[in-house]
């Protein structure tokens, strides 16, 4: 671990597994769209509903995003995934932006995770 701050659950590992799991389930649209794997004050306060979301994902053009997942790294008790973006920044879903979902940099994004240390609540922060 980078720098932990304050205490983290989980590991590096289960944080690149929640992002990969959200992203595959938006792109696909099957399950809960990655619904779940958002962290729940964000759903309420950047993100409102799940219809909203829904309504956003299902818009969504995901046609030429592809990813892999090069690193994670834990900094002030959350954990930063990168994610490269093989079809570049363009092909990131807008609402992904908009909510600060992901924070790109070039042709890489940035998704921060909280996994309490109890396990509960976890999930994908934005910054909105």
């Amino acid at each position: 671990m980078d720098d932990p701050g304050e205490a983290v659950g989980g590991t590096e590992a289960d944080a690149a597994r929640m992002v990969g799991e959200w992203l595959d389930l938006a792109r696909t649209r099957s399950g809960d769209l990655g619904w779940s794997l958002i962290y729940p004050i964000h759903q309420r306060d950047l993100i409102g509903s799940f219809e909203v979301y829904e309504a956003a994902v299902v818009a969504a053009d995901w046609t030429d995003f592809a990813y892999d997942i090069p690193d994670v790294r834990t900094t002030d008790g959350e954990y930063r995934v990168t994610v490269r973006l093989l079809g570049g920044v363009e092909s990131v879903p807008q609402f992904m932006l908009d909510w600060g979902l992901i924070q790109t940099t070039g042709a890489t994004g940035t998704i921060t995770i909280r996994i309490a240390p109890g396990g509960f609540p976890r999930g994908i922060q934005g910054t909105g």
